[in-house]
């Protein structure tokens, strides 16, 4: 009876080691992809909002930039349509000493907050801020009220 345990004690444990040698490189590959993918879409929205933020920005400038292919597949079509339209519209047009290309700016901002919502970058961000100020602070209960579950 005992050598048959030892045996099962034995058996279960190389198996264990087998699937944790196999699955554990697994799990840091996909932690690893997902943080990069992570830091990826920070710096392509933080890239956009630089563009945005020049003081030369207009239609044709950020038309033209390298950003504008890389976050094209995730604006909407209306404001892609905007973005690439090759006729004068008011975006362009300085009638009354007003920039237009504000307007531009302001609907490329609003369709950046959308896609920072969809990829959660917004959450993240905030989470982590009061993590770190919880942390730092040690308040417990404050920590637990964050972490509660809704039933």
């Amino acid at each position: 009876m005992t050598k048959e345990l030892i045996i099962a004690i034995i058996t279960s444990s190389v198996v264990a080691s087998i699937i944790t040698g196999l699955l554990a490189p697994f799990v840091n590959w996909v932690i690893e992809k997902k943080r990069k993918q992570f830091e990826n879409r920070k710096q392509l929205i933080s890239e956009v909002r630089s563009i945005l933020n020049r003081e030369d920005f207009s239609r044709a400038v950020f038309r033209k930039s390298e950003v504008y292919s890389r976050i094209r597949p995730y604006i909407s079509k209306g404001l892609d349509d905007q973005i690439r339209s090759t006729t004068i519209n008011l975006v362009e047009k300085n009638v009354d000493g007003v920039d237009y290309s504000d307007f531009l700016r302001e609907f490329v901002n609003k369709e950046l907050s959308k896609i920072e919502k969809k990829w959660g970058l917004i959450w993240l961000f905030i989470f982590s801020f009061y993590d770190k100020i919880l942390s730092r602070r040690g308040d417990y209960w404050i920590r637990r009220l964050l972490t509660l579950e809704v039933v």
